[in-house]
């Protein structure tokens, strides 16, 4: 999946960075803040306070946003889905 500044994940991961937080479990929902695309990494804030830094492609969840109907896959009513080919969550109008 492709992240982007501004979304927001969950994330789980023992720090192994050689420095002084190595080692310690880091988890909690947050915004991504950076996206280093060429070494696949995200970098952000947790909403409870402190930073994170990790690959991409594992430790992360994409955290869905629900309609204003309270879905969080597709609406009918709003025309609110996800795209098949990037699965990037979309509205009507973006199609």
């Amino acid at each position: 999946m492709k992240y982007k500044i501004g979304d927001r994940v969950y994330v789980d991961f023992k720090s192994c960075n050689r420095m002084e937080t190595d080692g310690t479990h880091i988890f909690g929902e947050g915004q991504i803040d950076r996206v280093d695309e060429d070494n696949d990494f995200l970098i952000g804030r947790l909403d409870k306070g402190g930073y994170f830094g990790c690959p991409s492609s594992s430790d992360v969840k994409p955290i869905n946003k629900s309609c204003v109907h309270g879905y969080d896959v597709a609406c009918l009513l709003c025309g609110f889905g996800q795209s098949e080919t990037t699965g990037e969550r979309i509205w009507h109008t973006q199609r």
